[in-house]
């Protein structure tokens, strides 16, 4: 398993920041680590779901807002 992290500047063993992220899913999944062009970090991370695992009809959603 890797579990994504990021650090601020000068992180060492008594000082700085870290962050990271960890997804609680047993199948497929997608993590990422991004930075904008601002600057600002992104971490993401959500299920992948396989060609006819799941089946949504026209009226259907995942009920993720």
């Amino acid at each position: 398993m890797v579990i994504p992290a990021a650090r601020s500047p000068g992180f060492g063993f008594e000082e700085g920041l870290v962050h990271a992220i960890h997804l609680a899913w047993i199948g497929n999944h997608r993590t990422a680590a991004e930075c904008s062009t601002g600057g600002d970090g992104l971490f993401w991370a959500g299920e992948l779901f396989q060609p006819s695992e799941i089946i949504l009809y026209p009226d259907e959603s995942l009920g993720i807002s």
